[in-house]
């Protein structure tokens, strides 16, 4: 029978650390925070200079047959509540049959293609010039001087 996680607050979740093992060497540590299956803070061991280390949302679920790590965002940039909201979501689509995977690099994809498909400065004022030097210019001299 699975464990359930006792849901945490806020606050708890604020006073979440990483974990220093018996030698006294800082490691990961990952926190269960309850409210969704699976969901948990990874918080990292501070680097020097710091008394906190990063602190990451990561969904644990399992799509089809495969276990999957889904990152949600780092805390406190993503609060708790969000964090829960979203792992939801997650869950719901995995079990309408779609992975979230799939769906981020399709979204990722439409916007590179997007982005590709935009007019950049340099080949507007390409155009621009190519029109003007066809309305007004005659020369090839006076086509370069518009170019520089």
């Amino acid at each position: 029978m699975p464990v359930i996680a006792k849901e945490l607050s806020e606050i708890a979740v604020r006073k979440l650390r990483h974990k220093v093992n018996a030698d006294g060497i800082a490691v990961k540590a990952l926190h269960a925070v309850g409210g969704v299956s699976g969901l948990v803070l990874q918080c990292m061991p501070p680097v020097e200079g710091k008394d906190v280390g990063s602190r990451q949302w990561i969904l644990k679920t399992t799509v089809g047959d495969k276990r999957r790590e889904f990152g949600l965002g780092g805390y406190p940039d993503i609060p708790l509540k969000s964090a829960r909201e979203d792992a939801r979501r997650f869950k719901e689509q995995i079990k309408q049959g779609i992975d979230p995977t799939v769906e981020r690099k399709e979204l990722r994809e439409k916007l590179k293609a997007e982005q590709r498909s935009e007019i950049s400065f340099q080949d507007m004022a390409e155009k621009y010039i190519d029109i003007q030097c066809k309305k007004t210019i005659n020369t090839s001299k006076g086509r370069q001087k518009l170019r520089n």
